[in-house]
């Protein structure tokens, strides 16, 4: 789902990420200046949806969760040598974040 307009860098500063049903897809497109997933990425992940990032220089990346794990793999193009620690820092806490969510 590419709602424009939406920003969910925004969206999910405050509080859970929300799509109404007529916004509802199979996932959530995201266009942004850097393919790094942000802080509050993850709770699109709760509210049931892939989220798949689309960068300025073109490569695309989606951040899911497969069999209870949170991963984020590239669709185009590859993470440089200086992303993929932030990436791998990132999961981490996102799924140590779900995974007490889901304890709840």
């Amino acid at each position: 789902m590419d709602v424009p307009g939406m920003s969910v860098i925004r969206q999910t500063l405050a509080g859970p990420f929300n799509v109404s049903a007529a916004q509802h897809g199979d996932a959530v497109m995201c266009h942004r200046d850097y393919l790094l997933p942000q802080i509050n990425d993850f709770k699109v992940l709760i509210a049931g949806f892939p989220l798949v990032i689309s960068s300025k220089d073109g490569r695309v990346a989606t951040l899911e969760i497969d069999s209870g794990h949170v991963q984020f793999r590239t669709l185009r193009g590859e993470f440089t040598a200086s992303e993929i620690p932030v990436v791998r820092n990132y999961l981490d806490t996102a799924q140590e974040t779900i995974d007490a969510d889901s304890q709840k």
